[in-house]
């Protein structure tokens, strides 16, 4: 089944963002925008390439790696509705300030 990159992007977005612990989505931290473009609009944090599905994520939630999994698995699922077959591959660009306030400040700098 061909879906319109709008469809999916946005299936992708909804899934992402619905998982518990996840603050937003994000475009990315290097010089090109994670997103993905179509006419009339875009999805940031989400792009679409050929072979695999990039979504860039803050996260609000610890363990990242349990949050991070999450949306692999809620973002697989969306693309399985849209018998998409592509990989997911899920970027933390950030963790949100409030996740950190109760973890204890590293001192000295690393050796």
């Amino acid at each position: 089944m061909s879906t319109d990159r709008e469809t999916t992007a946005r299936a992708v977005a909804t899934a992402a963002l619905g998982v518990p612990g996840v603050a937003g989505l994000t475009g990315g931290r290097g010089a090109v925008l994670a997103a993905t473009n179509f006419p009339g609009g875009r999805v940031v944090g989400v792009q679409l390439t050929p072979t695999s599905v990039w979504v860039h994520v803050v996260l609000g939630r610890l363990p990242l790696d349990s949050v991070a999994d999450e949306v692999r698995l809620a973002v697989r699922a969306a693309l399985d509705r849209l018998q998409d077959a592509r990989v997911v591959e899920v970027v933390v660009d950030d963790i949100d300030e409030s996740v950190l306030g109760g973890l204890p400040a590293i001192r000295g700098g690393l050796p």
